[in-house]
């Protein structure tokens, strides 16, 4: 009898809504209505009891009906369905169908309890670290929120008006789209950036089931090991992120999308289908530009492996014409369709962007950059893990290129036998190839800062190059234990499932993932409450003030964007930047005000803003005194 239990599959689908609902279990709420004025324990909480009700009726409804939908698909599915799961046991749809309910909801697990803030964290009134509070970050978070603002401006347009340092979407079209949908707050941000993150996951699921051609079980290992990864930087905090921590940001969407389409090129490109060989490249191309509408650094990486993808294909074609024809012109007519796209999130003006993105990445790392001192075990690692696959890579072409090298023919012979010799050992290692370049390409926006919080972002293609190879070599090395290996998956990915999904029970999905009825005063400290409101009862008419604290979240705050092109003063970088800032408030002769205080980011890297801006505090000085204060915060007046 209970070996039957166990093997009946729909006691598993059972149990998985059963615990969807357990998962969401606080989140049931109905509106509260107090019609008779009663006062009690419920309407003190301002809890309806009808919720217990619906609760109960969720809890023990959800699970049957789950069973009966997969009863109704497996014995009434249409002709191609019964064709295309013909072969295939009953046991086994019910466990795959299982896997990725399973995959799928880990995916919003990671991204509820990667984005999700914890107001228990900090006391009323005290500020924490980035990233680790419910009070608004008044730095990042204002890097988004203060953008908005500028860009909502019909007469402001991106760089030429208000330069960002990440992208357009990043920063300014993210809160946009959130006041958009959610109202204008910092919550309904908040609750954006977690929807993007859970996005984000969800297509690193995608991204992993076309790297494994569907194998549910390969993906589902490679799902388990990226939210293993993440425990040291989110859920496990206390063994310390620069173990092996990761953190996955939302704007490595655009590169996830441009990986699953990349390999599906490669794959295509051994078969007759040429048009969708061409759609591919054409998308790829497509993503190298309109990507820096998204975020610059990972679109000049995406930019780069676009290279390398065609660099691949024209060594697996062994044919100009043909990779001509189905690849690179395709792909330009992407490429130059990205560009329009770029420039509406631009406005048009390509100038300024293309000029500022050059001096970034000339100069940023002068701007931000600190010493790679000798490398802790977790970046040691992972730099001798580098190098023992490009030392493979290397020692591989050196003994496939040796016969070829040293034969006396002519140069033209000679490449063309080396070409014949690299092009079956590049369609048979492309993706490999692919991943490691794009894991290298990765390290490279953390080896300029290499501090545990930008490590954790950088580092995860990497793992997925190695991930990728080790499964492949396991499943084909020990093909007679697969299914020791599948069971080994599930259990992992079972255990992994409960672990996060106790830990998404424990937090406030209301008020610390989608907060978005939490008005922006819950979420602000008194001090920049109080100065926000003075500012904006002595503003008068196109009176307007400046902040040298790098905090663009005030001009959020007061409602006004920022008279100067540099809302984050920190942004400008080189000298003629620098004088343009002092220029800009010496002459503004309607910048009535100018906030300081001692916040962090008036101190970046233990450099003073007043060691860092000369000029910028020499007009300071010159043309205002100090007048009023809140707390931390100093208001000074144009003389």
């Amino acid at each position: 009898m209970l070996k039957k239990l166990i093997r009946n599959p729909f006691l598993y689908i059972l149990l998985v809504s059963y615990y969807c609902i357990w998962l969401i279990w606080d989140g049931i709420k109905l509106p509260f209505h107090n019609p008779a004025d009663i006062i009690s324990s419920l309407p003190l909480m301002g809890y309806n009891p009808a919720n217990n009700i619906l609760r109960f009726v969720l809890a023990v409804l959800v699970p049957p009906v789950a069973c009966l939908l997969v009863w109704l698909v497996l014995n009434r599915r249409p002709k191609r369905f019964w064709k295309f799961y013909g072969r295939v046991r009953y046991p086994r749809i019910i466990l795959g169908t299982i896997i990725v309910m399973v995959c799928v909801l880990l995916t919003v697990a990671m991204g509820i309890e990667q984005n999700s803030t914890n107001p228990a964290n900090n006391q009323t009134g005290v500020y924490g670290g980035p990233y680790s509070h419910a009070l608004v970050d008044t730095f990042h978070e204002g890097e988004t929120l203060g953008p908005a603002l500028a860009y909502e401006q019909p007469n402001l347009a991106p760089y030429r008006d208000f330069v960002m340092i990440h992208g357009v979407f990043q920063d300014a079209l993210r809160s946009v789209i959130a006041f958009k949908l959610f109202g204008t707050s910092i919550a309904a941000t908040r609750a954006f950036t977690v929807i993007l993150g859970i996005i984000a996951f969800l297509s690193y699921y995608i991204l992993l089931l076309v790297l494994f051609k569907g194998n549910l079980f390969k993906s589902a290992t490679g799902l388990w090991v990226l939210a293993l990864l993440m425990l040291p930087a989110t859920t496990l905090p206390f063994i310390g992120s620069s173990i092996f921590g990761v953190q996955f940001p939302f704007r490595d969407i655009a590169t996830i999308l441009f990986l699953i389409t990349a390999v599906t090129g490669l794959r295509l490109i051994p078969t007759d289908k040429k048009k969708k060989l061409m759609i591919a490249s054409l998308v790829i191309g497509f993503i190298a530009t309109a990507g820096f509408a998204n975020s610059l650094d990972r679109a000049l990486y995406v930019g780069a492996l676009s290279v390398v993808w065609l660099v691949l294909g024209y060594i697996m074609f062994n044919a100009p014409k043909r990779f001509l024809k189905n690849v690179f012109l395709p792909y330009c007519v992407g490429f130059l369709l990205g560009i329009p796209i770029l420039g509406m999130a631009l406005k048009w003006d390509y100038a300024d962007f293309l000029n500022y993105a050059f001096n970034m990445s000339r100069y940023k790392e002068y701007l931000d950059g600190i010493v790679l001192t000798r490398p802790n075990f977790a970046i040691g690692l992972t730099l001798v893990v580098v190098a023992a696959l490009i030392t493979a890579v290397g020692a591989t072409l050196i003994s496939v290129l040796k016969k070829p090298l040293k034969s006396k023919r002519g140069i033209k012979s000679k490449i063309y036998a080396i070409q014949l010799t690299i092009t079956p050992l590049v369609r048979k290692y492309s993706i490999p190839i692919l991943l490691l370049a794009t894991g290298a390409f990765f390290l490279r926006s953390a080896i300029g800062r290499t501090l545990p919080d930008h490590w954790v972002y950088s580092v995860q293609w990497l793992y997925l190059s190695l991930l990728y190879v080790g499964v492949n070599y396991a499943y084909n090395k020990f093909k007679d234990r697969q299914k020791i290996f599948n069971f080994v998956t599930v259990m992992i990915l079972g255990f992994v499932f409960i672990f996060f999904g106790i830990a998404v029970k424990h937090i406030d999905i209301r008020n610390d993932t989608f907060p978005i009825n939490v008005p922006d005063s819950v979420l602000m400290r008194a001090d920049y409450i109080q100065t926000a409101n003075y500012l904006k009862q002595h503003l008068t008419g196109d009176e307007t003030f400046v902040t040298l604290t790098s905090e663009w979240s005030w001009y959020y705050f007061v409602g006004k964007p920022s008279p100067i092109r540099y809302a984050v003063i920190w942004y400008a970088f080189t000298k003629d930047q620098r004088l343009e800032i002092a220029n800009e408030v010496d002459k503004g002769t309607n910048i009535k005000y100018i906030i300081t205080n001692n916040n962090w980011t008036t101190d970046f890297d233990y450099v003073p803003n007043k060691t860092r801006f000369p000029e910028l505090y020499s007009v300071l000085k010159k043309d205002y005194v100090q007048y009023v204060g809140f707390g931390q915060q100093t208001i000074w007046i144009r003389k």
